[in-house]
């Protein structure tokens, strides 16, 4: 599946008013609110007429089926028809790996060079979470509440962020998801912190498209950041955090430098 890079794009470019309208005043409610309800849709400038993102609710209604009028691209209402077609493992829909092609995907072949390619990296903490689909594929939506901006080339940086992690379990309407994903370390709990690498073409409003694996790692109490299997090219499975807060400043003041 080839995919474009996203673009920062208003909401006004959604699919329906009455869509758009609920996603803003979400959006805009939540800036100051880290417990409050989660937005229902996500758009970006890949696709101004469907959600990206759906909140599960809103797509699986009664007897497991998709809910008629669902706004859901086509390429996500295939992917939705296979899992819901397709066998269960214990009453549970195993849907494993899902692999995106995009243009012009960022540098990633160690912690070093994904700060270094990164545009900006910032750190925050995990406040709420919520279930559904990205493009048809189940995960969970984030809710990130910035702490500080280690690196930046953006104007400014808002104060609450979401990204989508496609590992999550959960159920809808009776429907028992296990979407799973070899790439990705144990999914983040609300309280943990993280540090985001983020790309600008990869940004809409408040929504970061992570790409991958390795466009986040999450950071134990002890001060341990879990490394994703692509980023542990010396062998090590686990960094400092004081270590990615080192190389995201260093890499800040240089470009500042140049």
């Amino acid at each position: 599946m080839r995919t474009l890079p996203y673009h920062v794009t208003p909401f006004i470019l959604a699919i329906i008013i009455s869509i758009a309208s609920s996603h803003i005043c979400a959006a805009t409610s939540l800036q100051n609110s880290d417990s409050g309800p989660m937005p229902q849709y996500i758009f970006t400038g890949f696709d101004a007429r469907h959600p990206q993102f759906i909140e599960a609710s809103l797509v699986i209604g009664q007897g497991g089926k998709i809910k008629n009028g669902s706004p859901l691209s086509r390429s996500a209402e295939s992917h939705l028809h296979n899992y819901l077609d397709g066998p269960r493992v214990d009453g549970c829909i195993a849907v494993g790996e899902f692999y995106h092609d995009y243009i012009n995907a960022p540098r990633r072949g160690s912690l070093a060079a994904t700060i270094s390619d990164a545009d900006f990296v910032l750190e925050g903490r995990v406040v709420n979470r919520s279930y559904g689909f990205m493009d048809g594929v189940p995960g969970q939506l984030l809710r990130i509440r910035t702490h500080d901006a280690l690196k930046t080339s953006r104007e400014s940086l808002r104060s609450i962020y979401y990204i989508f992690v496609p590992v999550a379990d959960f159920t809808v309407a009776g429907v028992h998801f296990c979407k799973t994903d070899r790439r990705y370390p144990t999914p983040p709990e609300i309280g943990d912190t993280l540090f985001v690498f983020g790309q600008n073409e990869f940004v809409s409003d408040e929504y970061i498209n992570t790409v991958d694996e390795a466009g986040y790692v999450r950071v134990l109490p002890s001060g341990v950041a879990v490394l994703p299997r692509s980023l542990r090219n010396d062998g090590d499975e686990q960094a400092q955090a004081s270590e990615i807060r080192r190389l995201a400043t260093a890499s800040n003041n240089l470009r500042v430098g140049q």
